[in-house]
Formats: C-alpha cells, sequence, structure tokens
C-alpha cells in the first residue's frame, strides 16, 4: 500500500487465508511525517437490510458508484491505531468471521495452543506464516532470490528455500504433500521450491540430502496469467 498523493506513507501487506481464519502480515509500515497512520480492521453501515442492485448502466463513476443521498444511520470502525510517525514498523492479527462472542475465550485458547503466531515472517520482501497443526505454509516471495524459510514446534517441522517471486502454498497430508504457485506476471517458466521432505511423482526430483525439489510449471499463455498451479508428490514410491 502506499499513500499515492505524498509517499508519506508506505507498507507491504500479505493475507493468508485458512479456512475459519486470514491471517494478515504487514512489513516495513514506515511513517515518513509526524502524522498518525492506522490500519482499518472493520467499517460497516449497521442497516436493519441488504439491498443488491443488478444492472447495466452508462455513466460517469460518480453517478454509477457513490450515491450523494443524505442519510443518518448507525456506523461502526475498528482500526489499529500505529502512533505519531515518523517510524517503521511491522505486525501481525489474525481475522475471524461469523464469531459470536460467546466462543471467543476458547477460540483464543485454540489458537494459543496452535502456537500460530510464533512461525511467521514478515521481513520486507518476504512473508511467511506456518500454521503448523494443519501442516499448511504460505509464502509470498517479491522478488528473485534465494530465500529460507524454517519453522519448528512440538506440531511440525519444516525447512523450504525459494528462489522465485511469487505466492506460494505447501500443505501436508498423510500421503502425500503439495506445492501451490501463483504468479500475477510471469508465464512460461518451471519454478523450483525445495522442501525437507522426500516425495515422488511428476515434478518431484528426490535429492541426495533427504530433500526433494518440486518443479512447478507456470501457465504458459496470457489467458492463464496468474492462475494457480499445484504440484502433487507421493511420500511413498
Amino acid at each position: 500500500m502506499m499513500d499515492t498523493a505524498t509517499h508519506n506513507l508506505t507498507v507491504k501487506r500479505s493475507w493468508h487465508f485458512y479456512d475459519d481464519a486470514v491471517m494478515a502480515l504487514a512489513s516495513n509500515l514506515t511513517v515518513s511525517t509526524q502524522n498518525k497512520a492506522w490500519t482499518p480492521l472493520a467499517s460497516r453501515l449497521l442497516t436493519t437490510a441488504l439491498g443488491v442492485e443488478i444492472s447495466t448502466k452508462t455513466a460517469s463513476y460518480n453517478t454509477i458508484g457513490p450515491y450523494n443521498d443524505k442519510l443518518t444511520s448507525r456506523t461502526v470502525a475498528i482500526w489499529l491505531d500505529h502512533g505519531l510517525g515518523p517510524y517503521t514498523r511491522n505486525y501481525s492479527y489474525i481475522i475471524l468471521s461469523n464469531v459470536k462472542v460467546q466462543p471467543m475465550p476458547e477460540l483464543i485458547k485454540r489458537y494459543n495452543d496452535d502456537e500460530i503466531f510464533s512461525c511467521i515472517s514478515n521481513q520486507d520482501l518476504f512473508h511467511a506464516m506456518a500454521w503448523l497443526t494443519l501442516r499448511r505454509v504460505s509464502f509470498v516471495l517479491r522478488n528473485n532470490t534465494t530465500t529460507m524459510f524454517s519453522s519448528q514446534n512440538s506440531f511440525f517441522k519444516i525447512n523450504t528455500r525459494l528462489n522465485d517471486a511469487g505466492a506460494y502454498l505447501f500443505n501436508e497430508a498423510t500421503n502425500d504433500l503439495s506445492a501451490t504457485l501463483s504468479h500475477p506476471t510471469r508465464i512460461n517458466r518451471i519454478v523450483t521450491i525445495n522442501i525437507d521432505r522426500i516425495g515422488y511423482g511428476q515434478g518431484c526430483i528426490v535429492l541426495s540430502d533427504l530433500a526433494t525439489n518440486v518443479m512447478i510449471a507456470l501457465p504458459s499463455s496470457d489467458p492463464l496469467l496468474g492462475a494457480s498451479v499445484t504440484v502433487t508428490c507421493k511420500k511413498n514410491n
């Protein structure tokens, strides 16, 4: 995110989606002036009903988009207050949807027990998050540079090496493991992710050091640009 008018506020963010939660990471939140910065977590108009309009219109954006009607209604806004600049900071938080107040203590205990904030990287060019009880790790690498990520607790251990920019997802099941890659601008390229596991199959090259290079072929044509590609390796040959 960038304040394009003045460049007084810049930050790199990523969101890591799971079945019942979203992990939000940010690095190098930089405020270069003596102003406050905040991150909106929720901003909603509280109404009694939901209206939906679907139609085809031809007009200016101001006519089609925002409505200028004056109204009075309750609103709610929640944000992270990062304080008065100048400074450079990192932060992380979890987003839960459709959660009522009553189960919150149980959910907080569950996520603490899962140690979900213990295996996070929010470096400037590399974001990673390991949900170790789920055996799932997601990465966002923003440039083509060799990057290592290691994580370990009582549930799970993983060591990976990436060389190419992109959004990655590693998932391990009882009988197999998989690596998924998406890149918004590159096509027709083979990308390798090195994982400290043994896996067999097409695109899975076992190395002598008890690791596997997973070779992921990006889409070969522009219409598929940004599509996710998955390679699955079996644990038994």
